[in-house]
């Protein structure tokens, strides 16, 4: 670009052009511009061009000028959402949670270990009311719930090998998730704080026009993790979709990673995913996914977590 901008003959072909044509084209451009119009005005460029073809230097030239300016317009429409990451980070940090909300979650959780120190494995469903208001948070459990836990207790106290696994639910269902669930513009800024783009595409989700933006995420470890245990992560990345009012629709999390202690090393895998929907002035999360999968130290794991949030 700086060639051209010093270049003194095209300058001077440029202003020929303006010169010669801009009292003839004037009524025409201004009546293209107001219809908006961008293949007609391209149209009347041409047509400038025909009758130009009688004077070859500056026909060379305003070609090339032409050329110029369409790469000066995509240029310009590339910026349009240049910046997807600050923007989505602007619009759901307005999200302020001030609005009472009451939902129903239903839980399912599931466990399983296996190897040389630990065998063990519950499968297990709970659900409950939730209502958030300026008061603070109120959970409820259905009294069928609580004496389904409480059966299964007695069960295993006659017999050790039964499982509990309506009470394991509970106990995992801690009171800061059912919280992020209802309010996840904290914990969704948190996720992206240290978030780099590295792609963004367009798309459509569940019949809406979405944006897709592919992150990269730099978790923050504790010094001992590096250091005893050389926890590191090969993979850290999210994807996005983006709503047109750069609230997001869904998101998903994937970490693989490696940890060791000596001579012994082991694997990791976690996967998250979320459906969120915006109501009032909160993000709310309506259905998650959150899975791990890792093996080492002589012992296999992995687990699901999936909520399910309706909104009442």
């Amino acid at each position: 670009m700086e060639r051209f901008a010093n270049d003194s003959t095209l300058i001077d072909a440029f202003q020929r052009v303006l010169a010669i044509h801009f009292e003839h084209e004037c009524e025409r451009f201004f009546e293209v511009l107001t219809g908006l119009d961008v293949a007609t005005l391209f149209g009347r460029f041409e047509h400038c061009g025909e009758r130009l073809r009688h004077d070859g230097e500056v026909n060379a030239y305003f070609h090339c000028m032409r050329r110029l300016a369409a790469t000066a317009i995509v240029l310009l429409a590339v910026p349009l959402y240049a910046d997807s990451l600050a923007d989505m980070r602007a619009a759901v940090a307005q999200l302020r949670a001030t609005k009472p909300i009451h939902v129903s979650m239903d839980v399912q959780r599931s466990r399983m270990n296996e190897g040389r120190f630990a065998n063990s494995q519950f499968t297990g469903s709970a659900s409950l009311d939730a209502l958030e208001d300026e008061s603070g948070l109120h959970l409820t459990f259905s009294r069928a719930i609580l004496e389904r836990a409480e059966r299964e207790s007695r069960e295993r106290t006659s017999d050790p090998r039964k499982t509990t696994p309506t009470r394991n639910a509970i106990d995992e269902m801690q009171t800061t998730d059912v919280a992020d669930a209802v309010d996840f513009a904290r914990p969704f800024l948190r996720l992206i704080e240290t978030a780099v783009k590295v792609s963004e595409s367009r798309g459509v989700r569940e019949g809406r026009p979405v944006r897709i933006i592919v992150l990269k995420l730099t978790r923050k470890l504790p010094p001992e993790a590096a250091s005893i245990f050389s926890v590191k992560f090969t993979e850290d990345q999210m994807t996005v979709w983006l709503g047109d009012d750069n609230i997001p629709v869904a998101a998903e999390r994937i970490q693989r990673g490696t940890a060791g202690f000596m001579f012994i090393k082991g694997s990791m895998m976690n996967r998250s995913f979320w459906n969120f929907a915006r109501y009032a002035d909160r993000l709310v999360v309506l259905r998650s996914d959150i899975s791990y999968a890792g093996s080492g130290f002589g012992q296999k794991g992995e687990g699901r977590s999936a909520q399910v949030v309706t909104v009442r």
